[in-house]
């Protein structure tokens, strides 16, 4: 009997050390063993060298027991679902405008409007939905100036998407990392979502709190949002206020940054507080 760990060309529980990394929360490691998992099976000699024509002979099971894994151990936050997901909301794009939209959703793009770097991405629950996997698509081996790199990403994200089936519903019952023998009965508690709002000009305070709330991010109990996962664009101010909306919480950084800023005091600021008083931001935290 197959399972998602199986690989059609690789055998039976092929995937298994992706799933423990996934289990564990290990979101880089997980990105660089789909990675390394993805060119054994094309017999890619050259680790980390995937092609548009890779993704086309790629086998259905294997795509399909990746995402699977992905899927549910991310609760749909990443996976290939997530990203084919926003891909066609921005019209199913393979160059041009529309794919700098689609990776600016997804987080790939600096504020200043370029690939960022592997070292740059984040690998937590606090990163855009469908920000990982990211590797196969060339971020984590090659320059971010490489030409060639540049224009085949969108060739072997649309060939990966056009073959994507979507996901049936899993049964799958997931383990916590730390009770491995115990089975859970029921289905993973959504995280509370949590905004900073915060001036630009203090970052090194944000990423204290976040250090701080770490251990509840990693058990899924919360999720942090800001606005500095959103790029720059037309559409930040939307999406900003996207965030806010789904958020039961805000946190309020209030500095005299904070007060000085015109995104964040007058803009920001009065966001939070008419959704405050609509009752749809249960709380706000200064």
């Amino acid at each position: 009997m197959k399972t998602h760990l199986d690989s059609q060309r690789c055998g039976k529980n092929y995937y298994s050390q992706l799933k423990k990394f996934l289990v564990k929360k290990d979101w880089q490691s997980a990105d660089e063993e789909t990675l390394r998992c993805m060119c054994k099976v094309v017999n890619r000699n050259r680790w980390g060298s995937l092609s548009e024509g890779d993704i086309e002979n790629f086998p259905e099971l294997d795509l399909h027991n990746i995402d699977h894994l992905w899927t549910t151990y991310s609760q749909g936050r990443f996976g290939f679902s997530a990203q084919k997901e926003i891909w066609q909301l921005c019209h199913s794009p393979d160059f041009g405008k529309n794919w700098r939209k689609f990776i600016a959703k997804i987080g790939w793009l600096s504020p200043e409007g370029k690939t960022l770097n592997y070292q740059d991405l984040n690998f937590s629950l606090t990163a855009p939905v469908g920000h990982l996997p990211c590797s196969i698509y060339g971020l984590k081996q090659f320059r971010r100036e490489s030409i060639s790199v540049e224009n085949s990403r969108p060739l072997i994200a649309t060939a990966l998407f056009k073959r994507l089936k979507p996901q049936i519903k899993s049964t799958e019952k997931i383990r916590p990392a730390s009770q491995p023998g115990r089975t859970s009965t029921q289905a993973p508690k959504k995280p509370l979502h949590i905004f900073v709002s915060y001036a630009r000009e203090d970052e090194n305070l944000k990423n204290q709190l976040c250090k701080h709330l770490s251990v509840l991010e990693r058990q899924c109990a919360i999720a942090i949002l800001h606005n500095q996962q959103i790029q720059a664009g037309e559409y930040r101010d939307q999406e900003i206020q996207t965030q806010i909306q789904k958020s039961e919480i805000v946190l309020l950084l209030g500095t005299a940054s904070f007060v000085k800023s015109n995104d964040t005091y007058e803009k920001e600021l009065q966001q939070i507080l008419r959704l405050h008083q609509s009752g749809r931001v249960k709380r706000i935290i200064p």
